[in-house]
Parts: structure tokens; sequence; C-alpha cells
């Protein structure tokens, strides 16, 4: 049944607590894949977002918070978008001028990767360390989300 297949699917792709998450390649705003977990940084912000979602939207200017506050001691942000419409996603990545990686789920992976990092909502923040194994996640957006955020963060690199 359609039911039995996506609960097989969902238990194959979804990793084990502990275990690293598969180092997807997702197509770049210039269309070139890239992987998605930069084995070079010390710690990955893993945005999952939309260009319609408004609550992603809302949260931008805490992303770039973070990246700003962050970016020099290790953090590597790559945002992550579940559209559907290119086009959309392309004017949304140029009119928030986010100032990291941004990739695109192609539409038929969607399901795929949400599976894999295990979120039905957005937006959706997961960090990994170097390896791609979890550090922190979090759903939603609030506006007390970048104090969490910097918490997680400053709890990672102080270890």
């Amino acid at each position: 049944s359609a039911a039995g297949k996506k609960i097989s699917d969902y238990l194959r792709l979804r990793p084990d607590a502990g275990v690293a998450y598969p180092n997807l390649r997702l197509p770049g705003v210039s269309d070139t894949l890239e992987t998605l977990i930069d084995t070079t940084a010390k710690l990955n912000g893993l945005v999952f977002w939309a260009s319609w979602c408004g609550p992603c939207i809302n949260e931008i200017p805490q992303l770039k918070q973070l990246q700003e506050q962050f970016g020099k001691k290790g953090l590597r942000m790559t945002s992550i978008s579940v559209d559907t419409n290119k086009e959309a996603w392309n004017n949304a990545v140029l009119q928030h001028a986010m100032p990291w990686r941004q990739l695109l789920i192609n539409t038929d992976r969607i399901e795929t990767v949400q599976q894999i990092f295990n979120f039905t909502t957005i937006p959706f923040l997961v960090m990994t360390d170097s390896k791609g194994k979890e550090v922190a996640r979090f759903a939603d957006y609030d506006e007390g989300n970048t104090k969490k955020y910097a918490e997680a963060i400053e709890r990672f690199f102080s270890r």
C-alpha cells in the first residue's frame, strides 16, 4: 500500500541517533551540485525554508545575526529551500540577500529529504558537526530563537 511504502521509506532513510546525516548533493543558485554538509566547517547550520513561508522570512534577520556573530568562529550556514517554484526561490534569495550558501531541493526529493532530517514544518534548523552528526535542532519561528541558537552554538564551541 502507499501508506506502507511511506513508512518503509521513512524507516529506511531516517538515520539512527548519533549517526551522521548523509551528505546529499543539491543544486545551488547556479545549478551546480553542492554537498549539503561542509566538512571543513566546525559547525554547519542547515536552515530548511521556503520563499512562500512568512515565518521563514521573519527568521532571516536572526540568521544574519548568527552568521555575523559566529561565522568567523567556524559556523557555516546553508539555506535549503523546499520551494517547488524555482523562480520564486531565486527572487527570494536575491531580495533577502542572505550571505551564505543557498540550495534547492528538487521537487521529487523534498519528501525524501524531510524523512532523512525528520521534519514536517519550516523553518527548521539543524546544526551538525563537520562529520554531519546532529548537534541541535529547532523547529518553527520564534522571536526568542536567536538566543536559543546562540546558546547551542556556544555550547558546541566550548566543548
